[in-house]
């Protein structure tokens, strides 16, 4: 099982405790909301099933997450995010299916504070190394411009993703976002990304995309370092020296476009149980 931590979370957390608190106790789904302040999201996986929980994911219309707030605001942290179960179900070899629902909640933003969503999709290996995965993904219609800016998904659109292996260690792989919309301006959005093991504690990201319809670039780079796993070629002596699996991940977006590059910042901490 894996257990997502996110410590600016919990910063603009204890920055906001008073905020948090004196509402007092809210609804079982409302009390779930504030968790993920502190624990980012669930996983836990077999060779069959596979299920994830993320809770409290940070729009990209949030104020809190706007130029000038910091790396540890406390506006609106919790009023404009939204939250994702997932399961996936491998079936018989090279075949995998998923459907995940969404929890997009505006409070503050809007009359209809939450709304609810999901998306469904197929994952194929034709070949050891290689992966491609097809999904369709449906939220609410007067909260998609927010998840667009999220994840540069269309509402009601398909999506196409490639991924290669070409040796151990190195991952590459290309995203085309929208293919099914022809009516709507950011259509066919072409994403690039890598991935490389540069040694078993050390992970190098990078990637790149064409923002649409106005055909501006943006970068992305990232790094992670992680303590030994057993299992994987670590044997338990190697690993000893730690109880848990730690990963520590940080990444940057980097907008060139405007008068003045724009940036933003993602951490995140990862223990693996």
């Amino acid at each position: 099982m894996h257990l997502y931590l996110n410590p600016a979370g919990l910063a603009a957390g204890l920055n906001h405790w008073n905020s948090l608190i004196s509402g007092g106790v809210s609804s079982p789904l409302g009390e779930l909301l504030r968790c993920g302040l502190v624990v980012k999201g669930l996983s836990w996986q077999s060779p069959v099933v596979s299920v994830g929980l993320l809770l409290s994911e940070t729009l990209a219309t949030n104020p809190a997450v706007q130029e000038g707030k910091g790396f540890f605001p406390t506006e609106a942290i919790l009023d404009l995010t939204f939250s994702q179960a997932a399961v996936r179900l491998r079936l018989a070899e090279p075949f995998a299916i998923g459907v995940a629902g969404y929890l997009v909640n505006r409070e503050g933003a809007l009359p209809r504070a939450r709304g609810y969503g999901g998306s469904y999709g197929l994952l194929i290996r034709p070949a050891p190394r290689f992966h491609i995965g097809v999904m369709y993904i449906d939220v609410p219609d007067e909260m998609a411009d927010a998840f667009q800016e999220l994840n540069r998904t269309i509402d009601e659109s398909m999506n196409v993703g490639l991924a290669y292996s070409p040796r151990n260690g190195l991952l590459l792989s290309l995203d085309v976002r929208n293919v099914s919309e022809e009516e709507k301006p950011a259509k066919r959005e072409l994403h690039l990304g890598g991935e490389w093991q540069a040694v078993p504690w050390l992970l190098l990201r990078a990637g790149c995309f064409e923002q649409q319809p106005r055909q501006r670039p943006v970068f992305c780079g990232g790094v992670g370092i992680t303590t030994p796993e057993r299992g994987g070629g670590i044997t338990d002596d190697e690993a000893s020296g730690f109880p848990l699996a730690l990963a520590l991940q940080y990444g940057v977006q980097c907008d060139p476009s405007g008068e003045e590059w724009g940036y933003s910042h993602f951490l995140t901490c990862l223990v693996s149980l």
